[in-house]
């Protein structure tokens, strides 16, 4: 039964520790569903369930280069609340690091599929044919290419950000559910001859994006609002950027 298999992160990490056994490189399962070397994570797995189909992925970092990696994860100095899963910060290695012999990520990727090959003789080389290419095109423009899919179901969150113009200073305060705007306030040293809760009010229930943000702001004359200030500089900090 397929659903016995969910979860279960070991049989399909088996084959990549066997592997890497062959090349006398010395890895492990770790937690939940990590694989590390020497304490050091290479490769991190997750999986779906889907009727009576188990899809299994994970990374592997062949030949990464570590400092983007580790930029990659620094938190902005901006303050985000809410219920989303904080992302922490691990120690991280190559696989290439590892390997008395060395060779490029293509040669480890034949190795990998000649060693999943020969695990289990009834796994087989499947080939995307021109209708299943189609058929995923068809579905990215139609699911996973829209802002619904990919921001509509974004946690709850709270997003605080200082932006220094030349106009003077502006705090952002914001609260943003599924990716719409539910509060918005502005503060700051700034100046302006317009009441500024007419722009908070103009953005309520507005998506959490740059192009809805500037299709309405560029309705209004920014400056009268914010002396000195654009709708660029207005989007920048709605959008949590210094």
């Amino acid at each position: 039964n397929n659903n016995d298999n969910f979860s279960d992160f070991k049989r399909f990490t088996t084959p990549i520790i066997e592997l890497l056994k062959t090349l006398d490189i010395n890895a492990e399962f770790s937690g939940r569903n990590d694989l590390l070397i020497n304490g050091c994570k290479f490769s991190g797995n997750a999986q779906y369930n889907y009727k009576n189909k188990v899809m299994h992925h994970g990374t592997l970092l062949f030949s990464s280069q570590i400092s983007d990696i580790s930029n990659a994860l620094k938190v902005k100095p901006i303050k985000f609340e809410g219920k989303s899963i904080k992302s922490v910060k691990a120690r991280v290695t190559n696989i290439s690091e590892h390997l008395k012999v060395p060779m490029d990520i293509l040669e480890f990727k034949d190795l990998i599929m000649d060693c999943l090959y020969k695990t289990n003789t009834d796994n087989k080389y499947y080939t995307l044919s021109e209708l299943d290419i189609n058929n995923i095109n068809k579905l990215v423009e139609e699911k996973y290419n829209t802002w619904d899919w990919n921001f509509g179901h974004s946690p709850k969150y709270s997003l605080y950000n200082e932006l220094k113009y030349p106009g003077g200073n502006v705090e952002f305060n914001l609260n943003v559910e599924g990716g719409i705007i539910k509060d918005i306030k502005f503060f700051g040293d700034f100046f302006g001859k317009c009441d500024i809760s007419h722009i908070e009010n103009l953005l309520l229930n507005t998506k959490h994006e740059e192009e809805s943000l500037k299709t309405i702001l560029n309705s209004i004359n920014i400056n009268d609002y914010f002396l000195g200030a654009d709708t660029d500089v207005l989007v920048s900090g709605i959008m949590g950027v210094k």
